[in-house]
């Protein structure tokens, strides 16, 4: 990819988009298919061809462990491994297939790369810094010149196409949020262009469950199919996303759950990028520690009649699917690599080495190179600071905070449930305080009346809060448990006390 790669309008790429593979279960009739393509079973007393007895396809699908290779997915576009090695743009000659995509047994994926983006992929040795500022002012001044987000906002989108390339090799992966404050935003939108760029196609939309047991479901049978792309979209204003099963599979490599109807428990691969989209919708509790925000501002309350410089974003965007992904592994493949002493700064170690740090050190280039849209230039970003954004706007985190601080300030010493129990139900201003905090950090008091607080009910909040730090301005806090002397009435004491911070 030459300096010009990035600059300008180039023209459509024409580059097709990939077969859509998934993997599936076979049955018995296709398993033995399989087997007689290989071995033919002679009937020798009339000798003709048979089938192969149904009790011995049975044995042959049963699981064992052999030497042969487990499939972790298929994936239609290269990816590079931590050495800078990228794996799946040309097939090697001991691997090379007699027909269609080939199995690359190191890995455990099946590559079905078109041939026609291979004149996209830029050589590692023209990965230089200056092609990563201009592959990234390509990204950010043309692709996503009319998503109306800042520049954090465009290099946490610009990740989150990263983290579709490298998801098959990530053991774990954020979730991103693209939120308003009103409707026509582009925030669907932008989650297509995401996905025309990866995969030549729009995404999938999907509706967010109104429960915990549709949501299991639901990633089951998605993550079970192998999307590269999981929508959740249009989910409800103001919703604040929670979900077991969805913190799972961000945080796995593999996902488990019983399959619907039977007493079976599957085990998939997650590897599917997860977005979110709705107006004024944030991630909850431990959702907020796995997940990247973007927010979309327009300024005027007819956001869907703003100037566009692309009338069609989408269509723009599978015209130049080629020299947007030449963009991307340009700068995946010319970041720089990390510090041996130097720890990837965020929960998502091998993601930030692979992706975070790759943006990050675009960025920087773009600083250096120069922008020209002057709503949006260029800065150097932290993805540590990033994440710390997100769970700092939890609502729920801010109250465990809040909470601790109430109680040190009340209770330097310490405090009984049963203690703690009597002062809520007292009623004094600084009880009502307590009260309705205490209810906020660990999910609310629904279905319990002030006056009627028992020392039960206090020990299964405060339960729920034990042992977790949070940093409360220049301070960590953590709130113990202390066991009772012979002699103290009370069952506990729980204290507000600080931890010392550990020097990075």
């Amino acid at each position: 990819m030459g300096d010009d790669t990035n600059s300008g309008d180039r023209g459509t790429s024409q580059l097709p988009p990939p077969r859509e593979l998934v993997l599936l279960r076979a049955n018995l009739e296709q398993c033995a298919e399989l087997i007689e393509r290989d071995i033919a079973y002679v009937d020798v007393k009339q000798g003709r061809l048979v089938h192969l007895p149904t009790p011995f396809v049975r044995q042959w699908m049963t699981p064992r462990e052999d030497t042969l290779p487990v499939v972790v997915g298929i994936s239609s576009l290269p990816i590079m491994l931590c050495d800078k090695v990228l794996i799946g743009h040309d097939c090697p000659p001991e691997l090379t297939p007699s027909y269609g995509p080939w199995f690359d047994r190191r890995i455990g994926i099946i590559f079905d790369v078109p041939d026609e983006l291979l004149h996209y992929l830029p050589a590692k040795k023209a990965c230089t810094p200056r092609a990563v500022g201009k592959a990234m002012k390509y990204l950010c001044d043309e692709w996503l010149i009319d998503v109306a987000t800042d520049y954090k906002g465009k290099c946490k989108i610009i990740a989150c196409a990263l983290s579709v390339i490298e998801r098959m090799f990530l053991p774990m992966r954020p979730a991103f949020f693209l939120t308003a404050g009103q409707a026509a935003t582009g925030k669907t939108t932008t989650a297509h262009m995401i996905s025309m760029a990866l995969r030549g196609k729009p995404a999938y939309g999907s509706p967010f469950g109104k429960n915990e047991e549709e949501r299991r479901k639901a990633v089951l049978s998605y993550l079970q199919m192998g999307l590269a792309i999981i929508l959740w979209d249009n989910i409800a204003d103001g919703t604040q996303v929670w979900s077991a099963a969805i913190e799972a599979a961000l945080t796995s490599e593999e996902y488990a759950d019983r399959v619907l109807g039977f007493t079976e428990i599957r085990v998939v691969f997650a590897s599917s990028i997860q977005i979110f989209t709705g107006n004024n919708i944030k991630p909850r509790s431990d959702m907020a520690t796995r997940s990247l925000v973007i927010r979309l501002e327009v300024p005027r309350p007819d956001p869907e009649n703003r100037i566009f410089r692309r009338g069609k974003p989408v269509q723009w965007t599978e015209e130049h699917r080629g020299e947007i992904l030449g963009a991307m592994y340009t700068l995946l493949l010319g970041n720089p690599p990390l510090a041996v002493t130097l720890q990837p700064e965020t929960r998502f170690k091998e993601w930030y080495e692979l992706v975070g740090s790759a943006v990050e050190n675009a960025a920087a280039e773009h600083l250096a190179l120069g922008g020209e849209l002057p709503h949006c230039l260029p800065q150097k970003i932290s993805f540590k600071e990033l994440f710390s954004e997100t769970t700092a706007a939890d609502e729920r985190r801010q109250a465990v905070g809040e909470a601790m601080i109430l109680m040190r300030q009340q209770w330097p010493e310490g405090i009984g449930a049963a203690t703690m129990a009597a002062y809520l139900r007292e009623g004094s201003g600084g009880a009502l305080e307590l009260f309705g905090t205490l209810g906020a950090a660990t999910g609310g008091w629904d279905k319990i009346n002030r006056v009627a607080v028992s020392s039960q009910s206090v020990t299964r909040r405060l339960g729920n809060l034990l042992g977790r730090v949070v940093e409360i301005g220049d301070e960590w806090l953590r709130l113990s448990f202390i066991a009772p002397s012979n002699t103290h009435k009370e069952s506990g004491i729980y204290k507000v006390e600080p931890v010392e911070q550990q020097k990075e």
